[in-house]
């Protein structure tokens, strides 16, 4: 959102730069930062989808701050990968996920035995519908929180990925 006072009403769009050697963007610090876009590499090991900490971090920034300055329906995080563009978005009213910071923890252990376990299952390799359902299993067996939608995004249209009742990826195309 722009900065407050200075007459300025059209959304900012401001880089942000990780810091050399780390593999973490840091939003920065206020209330104006309602979405964030960034990619994952193609280095030996990066899952090619949401990390935990990009779930938490739009979850706790991302929501609260759309919610206080705009509509909570402008909250978005997306991730660009060699196999695919994801973004999640929120259809929820909660907004106060302060109380989640607690769950960084668990979320990643929970995140990397269940990659863990599908790579030994598959012989160390994962096709990537493989990881968009282990993807949507986290997040409803770890973060577990209603309103919380997946998409895939492509330059020419979209869809939102979902589970079905035999945990298997419904795909919906968007109109």
């Amino acid at each position: 959102y722009p900065p407050l006072g200075t007459g300025i009403t059209d959304t900012q769009y401001q880089p942000l730069d990780n810091k050399i050697g780390t593999h973490s963007v840091r939003l920065p610090d206020g209330d104006r930062f309602f979405g964030f876009i960034h990619t994952h590499n193609n280095a030996e090991g990066v899952i090619k989808i949401f990390s935990p900490a990009d779930v938490m971090t739009f979850l706790t920034s991302c929501v609260p701050n759309a919610n206080m300055n705009g509509s909570i329906n402008d909250a978005f995080a997306m991730v660009i990968t060699s196999e695919g563009s994801y973004m999640l978005k929120y259809t929820g009213t909660n907004y106060d996920f302060g109380n989640l910071a607690s769950s960084l923890s668990n979320w990643n252990s929970q995140y990397k035995n269940s990659f863990g376990n599908a790579l030994i299952e598959n012989d160390g390799y994962l096709n990537q519908s493989t990881v968009e359902n282990i993807f949507l299993q986290f997040l409803k067996n770890t973060v577990n929180i209603d309103g919380l939608e997946l998409y895939k995004v492509d330059e020419n249209s979209s869809e939102e990925l979902s589970l079905n009742s035999n945990n298997t990826t419904n795909t919906t195309p968007c109109p």
